[in-house]
């Protein structure tokens, strides 16, 4: 709980604005309290949606890889 509360409703993911804080709040809460249902995969998501943002979002030195070619190379034909 500790760690979903430090990761998604954190400065930075409130700053990307792509989910709402409060709804992430009551069910992380509802989660915690078992109220007969399991979000334990909505917020698996959520955690990997926001890995994938700190990754590729706010890391402003990511620079993308050129894409590899794959297949016949015209320059040997």
């Amino acid at each position: 709980q500790v760690f979903l509360r430090s990761r998604l409703l954190s400065p930075e993911a409130n700053k990307r604005r792509i989910w709402d804080s409060k709804s992430v709040e009551r069910l992380i809460t509802a989660h915690k309290e078992g109220r007969g249902r399991d979000f334990s995969d909505y917020l698996w998501r959520l955690v990997m949606l926001d890995a994938w943002a700190r990754h590729y979002n706010d890391n402003h030195d990511f620079s993308p890889v050129p894409p590899v070619r794959i297949g016949f190379d015209e320059t040997l034909a």
